[in-house]
């Protein structure tokens, strides 16, 4: 699960698309493993999300995409990916100073 992506930290990409194991339920969250490091997790919190998740059995592996992530990079959000589903086209990278790579500046 997930051997595509060559570091955890490679999981902080809108769009991204992985697979993710539901391990716990709660009344607002459903959190899933995701095989990369013990300290990062998957999250799907936002009440629209959960209900594309409810079909979802505890140990079922689901295709998903990465919506979000938190500053520290160990919870990341996820929304399910199926054939309907709009996903966000990742940022076109332009090389700033320094030569790192920024968002393109849209204009919203």
């Amino acid at each position: 699960m997930n051997l595509h992506l060559p570091s955890p930290r490679a999981i902080e990409r809108r769009g991204l698309r992985l697979q993710a194991m539901l391990a716990t339920r709660t009344e607002g969250n459903l959190y899933f493993k995701l095989n990369l490091g013990a300290t990062r997790q998957g999250v799907v919190s936002r009440p629209d999300a959960l209900v594309r998740f409810q079909d979802l059995q505890f140990g079922e592996i689901v295709d998903c995409w990465v919506s979000a992530w938190s500053t520290g990079g160990n919870i990341v959000f996820l929304e399910r990916l199926e054939a309907t589903t709009p996903i966000p086209e990742p940022p076109e990278p332009i090389v700033g100073k320094c030569d790192r790579w920024r968002r393109r500046q849209r204009g919203y």
